[in-house]
């Protein structure tokens, strides 16, 4: 398991910085430490992600859902 979570992590890694068409599927506010700095964010999926299984997409700001 230890071999398989280092590989996703790479895998995941590689895509930081990349544009991607995604699935947007929710929004809401990423907390911060103190309330008055949290932040609107999308919560996505892109082809690489499966429902309910793997990671989702993180965009920054407030995005259609379903687009």
């Amino acid at each position: 398991m230890a071999a398989q979570q280092r590989i996703s992590l790479a895998r995941n890694q590689a895509q930081v910085g990349r544009t991607l068409n995604v699935l947007v599927e929710a929004y809401g506010e990423m907390k911060a430490a103190a309330p008055r700095d949290a932040r609107p964010v999308s919560l996505a999926r892109s082809y690489r992600d499966a429902p309910e299984v793997d990671g989702l997409v993180v965009i920054s700001g407030q995005s259609p859902v379903g687009r």
